[in-house]
């Protein structure tokens, strides 16, 4: 694997934000320079600088709590339509991010969203060695893989919470088989959620035209009744399969049509297909250390509960059997069902989703750690200078000193 080289610098006013959410937020661009030690210096001049445009609501909370750190689907679909779980989950810090190009001799912070035609046409020599077995998906998605665990080693935290929709989940999955959570005081994941993510690319794009070709039928059907023939457009199918199995809405919630619009495409089956050839591979052996698992998917979502269960089967097949002398138990693999929900739940049921993950990752928080607040120099008590901070940022008013009167003795 490439060396990778990281400089962090403010995010410009070039790059499309994010929905306004109104909270706290500290928004970054993290270049990342993957180059091979063969590169030549022409090569070099013609590389393109891949970049990691990340948003860390509430900064402060990562002190505190482990953040959830979210992966969007697609693949290539930006993190927009995930702005709304900064409402949702409101306890700890939520860490956005978007991969993003720099062309060469582009004015420096200026960026373009990286959509699955740009990234698969930047693939070269000097990028870092990659298993090409499954194709160019296989290249592709262990990219994303090494950019999630750059950005994760980026952060400011022990631990975190890994949530990853559709297309993100099998990112995080991958992350966690390759990137196993470290101890040693180093970062942890505490858990993960894989919400409505196919298990095969295959069987889930197989299922989405069968869904596609009953609503054919079905729309076809009653404009016969009606005698306006048998033929219905292209769009009206594709609005229909929308409405019921991705998003329940209408109209469809504005962070999803700009997530839509900046990724070239109007459906989550649409973007799938790029990794269409992408197999899930058992591991030759247990994954160490694998964090307890959430699979989620809406009642209606077109990703079936076949898939989660082999989800589910794959996890707790992967996970390190306990060991007599264990003092810990082996985390579980949980799968749930959002009653009245398709593929964008967070979009669809906000308090159910918000609660499901929140109380979810609660379970597996480490204790909070307690407020320390530091001690007066031995120059500054002296001069009665010190003003000790409270717990919400300010100063207390210091008390008066208690003035002290002279002992007396009386002698008999």
């Amino acid at each position: 694997m490439g060396e990778g080289f990281a400089s962090v610098q403010s995010a410009p006013s070039t790059h499309p934000p994010l929905c306004l959410t109104g909270v706290l937020c500290d928004s970054k661009f993290l270049t990342i320079d993957r180059r091979s030690s063969s590169s030549s210096s022409s090569s070099s001049r013609n590389h393109h600088h891949r970049q990691l445009h990340y948003t860390v609501f509430r900064p402060n909370h990562l002190r505190y709590r482990p953040p959830l750190v979210c992966v969007a689907g697609g693949p290539g679909l930006p993190s927009t339509y995930l702005s709304v779980l900064v409402h949702l989950v409101t306890d700890r810090s939520i860490v956005l991010y978007d991969r993003t190009m720099t062309q060469p001799g582009s004015p420096r912070g200026s960026s373009v969203h990286a959509s699955p035609s740009t990234l698969s046409a930047t693939k070269n020599a000097d990028t870092a060695p990659t298993d090409t077995s499954q194709g160019p998906a296989q290249a592709m998605i262990d990219e994303m893989v090494y950019e999630l665990s750059y950005l994760l080693d980026h952060l400011e935290c022990e631990d975190y919470h890994l949530f990853g929709h559709s297309f993100g989940g099998l990112l995080v999955y991958q992350y966690l088989c390759h990137h196993p959570k470290r101890r040693n005081g180093k970062k942890r994941c505490r858990s993960a959620i894989l919400a409505s993510t196919p298990f095969s690319m295959k069987d889930c794009d197989a299922h989405c035209q069968e869904l596609l070709t009953s609503i054919r039928q079905e729309l076809s059907d009653q404009h016969q009744g009606d005698g306006s023939g048998a033929y219905c457009e292209p769009e009206q199918v594709t609005q229909v399969f929308r409405q019921r199995h991705e998003c329940c809405v209408h109209p469809l919630p504005l962070p999803l049509q700009q997530a839509f619009q900046m990724a070239g495409f109007t459906s989550s089956a649409v973007g799938l297909k790029t990794v269409r050839d992408f197999k899930v591979v058992d591991q030759d052996k247990p994954i160490e250390d694998l964090p307890p698992v959430l699979i989620l998917r809406g009642q209606n979502d077109f990703v079936t509960e076949e898939s989660c269960r082999e989800w589910q089967r794959l996890v707790d097949k992967q996970r390190m059997p306990a060991t007599p002398d264990s003092k810990d138990s082996v985390p579980t693999t949980t799968m749930m069902t959002l009653a009245g929900c398709s593929h964008y739940g967070m979009l669809e049921a906000e308090r159910l989703f918000g609660s499901t993950v929140t109380s979810f990752v609660q379970q597996y928080d480490p204790p909070l750690k307690p407020l320390v607040f530091p001690r007066p120099s031995s120059s500054s008590s002296s001069k009665g200078n010190h003003q000790p901070k409270s717990i919400l940022g300010g100063t207390t008013p210091q008390s008066k000193p208690v003035r002290k009167h002279p002992r007396t003795t009386t002698n008999v």
